[in-house]
């Protein structure tokens, strides 16, 4: 039952897989934009995201800032949006991220994007 429906990088409301920079990016401005189905009651949920495997953001879904439409099934659609910047950053090179489900602490569903600055 639970799933990542879709995890991607958001710039300018457009997701993105690469960029076409060359040298140095003094600031980049994105958001990590994910959809979760689960159950109704998701109190036992966290999402975690990681970049390069590590950890950068960890939150209980009932305490996170989230948008939940009922699916009519018995489950819920959680879209979350985590925003978030590079400073700083000097092409060529790759970042990879990843967005774990938790339910008592247990990786129950994850999905993983890369973003590639050439």
């Amino acid at each position: 039952m639970d799933k990542i429906n879709f995890f991607y990088v958001d710039y300018q409301g457009k997701p993105m897989t690469s960029f076409e920079v060359t040298g140095l990016i003094p600031q980049l401005d994105l958001k990590l934009i994910v959809d979760i189905v689960t159950e109704p009651d998701y109190t036992q949920y966290a999402i975690q995201f990681l970049q390069d495997s590590e950890n950068f953001f960890e939150q209980e879904l009932e305490t996170t800032n989230v948008a939940t439409s009922d699916l009519g099934d018995g489950t819920v659609t959680i879209h979350i949006e985590l925003p978030f910047n590079f400073t700083n950053l000097l092409s060529p090179t790759s970042r990879n991220f990843t967005a774990k489900l938790l339910k008592n602490g247990q990786s129950v569903a994850e999905a993983k994007t890369s973003i590639y600055f050439n």
